[in-house]
């Protein structure tokens, strides 16, 4: 089972737990198939337990789909009861349409079903958990990146900048020169760069390990 098999596992338990007390979480998908295979993988996983009370129907589903294609009145019965602290929906799936003028302060968790292909764009919507000022969490499934990969050049990959804005910006952040001798605060170039450039430096302690990750 993969690891985004395993946790939409964990996600579905906890809705069979908490029912309408599940932190609010928002699932980000790029297409119309995707949200259909989303909303379709969590109704067979929870059966009758999506539903609180004694109905089965949409306006009692813990869990909705969001997308342009929607029509106005269906668009605004799933925003009116999001909105609601304790509304029957917990978890929205939905594509970039469910974005503009939303404001909802109490979202616990987004999660993005692939790797975004704009970094802006994730930006934003990771940015609709916790707005009020409680802790939040964001995830993104997507291939993993190669056992080479600087984190900090990926990261950069996603922004417009020119070989002389990355020299600036290496020169703003004033790299120290590299430890000789093995040191736990080192702040040379690859000690601050990402976990992996670290890892392959020549003064890798394990102690920075122990103080700063474990």
């Amino acid at each position: 089972m993969s690891g985004r098999s395993k946790f939409f596992e964990k996600l579905c338990e906890n809705v069979l737990k908490h029912g309408v007390y599940h932190p609010k979480c928002i699932i980000y998908v790029e297409s119309y198939t995707d949200l259909v295979k989303v909303q379709q993988l969590m109704l067979h996983r929870l059966q009758g337990f999506a539903y609180s009370g004694y109905t089965n129907s949409p306006e009692t589903c813990l869990l909705e789909a969001y997308c342009a294609e929607l029509d106005d009145e269906t668009k605004e019965f799933i925003t009116e009861q999001f909105s609601k602290e304790f509304g029957t929906i917990r978890i929205l799936i939905a594509t970039v349409a469910y974005g503009i003028g939303v404001d909802n302060k109490d979202i616990r968790m987004v999660i993005h079903w692939k790797k975004p292909k704009d970094l802006g764009l994730y930006c934003q919507e990771i940015g609709r958990a916790g707005r009020d000022g409680k802790p939040a969490i964001a995830i993104k499934f997507g291939q993993p990146s190669k056992v080479n990969d600087c984190l900090r050049k990926k990261l950069l990959e996603g922004f417009d900048l020119d070989e002389v804005e990355m020299l600036e910006l290496d020169q703003k952040l004033n790299y120290e020169k590299p430890c000789k001798n093995q040191c736990e605060d080192c702040l040379c170039r690859s000690c601050l760069c990402c976990f992996f450039c670290r890892s392959y430096c020549a003064c890798n302690s394990d102690a920075f390990y122990k103080k700063y990750v474990a």
